[in-house]
């Protein structure tokens, strides 16, 4: 058994050290890759908090909005309101979580 561990590890040693001697050798164009794949997916962190801000008062608004009716008595919460309100945070929840990614 210490024989394959010790085969294993040697084996896994030389997998890293030519990863490491490629990684030095073409540093260069790996480095380029990276600053066009930056340059591509280049987004404006100050513009997704605008648009999360705005999407996130809209929501919130929305079921203010329908507390308050329901408070005042002027409508009844019905199961398609509380669905309407759920349907509302489970998209909130999608948008936070793409944010996260």
């Amino acid at each position: 058994m210490s024989k394959e561990c010790s085969a294993n590890f040697i084996f896994g040693a030389m997998i890293g050290a030519i990863g490491a001697y490629y990684a030095h050798k073409h540093k260069d164009e790996i480095i380029e890759k990276i600053k066009e794949i930056e340059d591509t997916y280049h987004i404006d962190s100050k513009q997704i908090i605008d648009t999360t801000k705005k999407k996130i008062e809209s929501i919130v608004s929305s079921i203010q909005e329908k507390i308050e009716n329901f408070e005042l008595g002027t409508t009844e919460i019905a199961h398609e309101s509380i669905d309407a309100m759920l349907e509302d945070m489970k998209r909130l929840k999608k948008e936070l979580a793409q944010l996260k990614d």
